[in-house]
């Protein structure tokens, strides 16, 4: 079971379709397989961030975890 996020469109190729898919281990990307070609998705979570005094906040939720992770990013 599970909710539906979002969809991606690729190429539908001679086969009809995705021959094989793989997610990347400890990454956002995934690779299909349409006939003899290979596609590359980068998949982007949504973050909730703010930026502020040279420097980026923004917030996300880890798998293991209940709770919210904060990451600042020192832009200088």
């Amino acid at each position: 079971m599970g909710e539906h996020l979002r969809t991606l469109r690729v190429p539908g190729g001679s086969g009809g379709g995705v021959n094989g898919i793989s997610w990347e281990g400890n990454g956002l990307r995934l690779a299909l397989a349409v006939d003899s070609f290979v596609y590359f998705a980068n998949v982007r979570p949504d973050y909730k961030w703010g930026f502020f005094c040279n420097t980026l906040v923004y917030a996300f939720n880890r798998p293991d975890r209940a709770e919210h992770c904060v990451m600042f990013w020192d832009t200088k």
